[in-house]
């Protein structure tokens, strides 16, 4: 077996460079939990040139200016739950709440993910991530 460590480290990139992968017209998808805190500050950052990103967002934790309002040229906003961080883009109709058991792609299946970022765990002995993080 390769050297997981090398390729692992050949792979590894800034959260900025996994931005700049974002496309206009791109449909990215956090995955249920923490959202990525440094790729999602990333891509807001280039809401002035990107256009037409939908971002799905199962339960908004963290705000990344997305949510509020003038940001809609740039990011139209669908989750699962609603959560304190996107109660008032919901009350102002400015997301779509949707009801789906498939993570990765919607339930209306009008588009499937182009990039879906979610948080893993460090590299256990062998190489391994997990989808938590565990302790001790």
């Amino acid at each position: 077996m390769k050297d997981w460590q090398s390729e692992y480290e050949r792979k590894l990139i800034s959260a900025e460079e996994a931005a700049n992968l974002v496309k206009s017209g791109d449909h990215i998808c956090f995955t249920m939990g923490r959202e990525a805190y440094a790729i999602g500050l990333a891509i807001a950052s280039r809401k002035d040139e990107l256009k037409d990103i939908i971002v799905f967002v199962p339960s908004p934790g963290y705000d990344f200016g997305w949510y509020d309002p003038g940001w809609d040229d740039t990011f139209s906003i669908k989750m699962y739950m609603v959560t304190a961080t996107s109660q008032q883009i919901l009350d102002d109709r400015r997301c779509d709440l949707e009801v789906s058991d498939i993570l990765f792609r919607s339930e209306s299946n009008e588009t499937e993910s182009d990039i879906v970022i979610t948080e893993v765990s460090p590299p256990d002995g062998k190489g391994f991530v997990a989808l938590e993080r565990r302790y001790g």
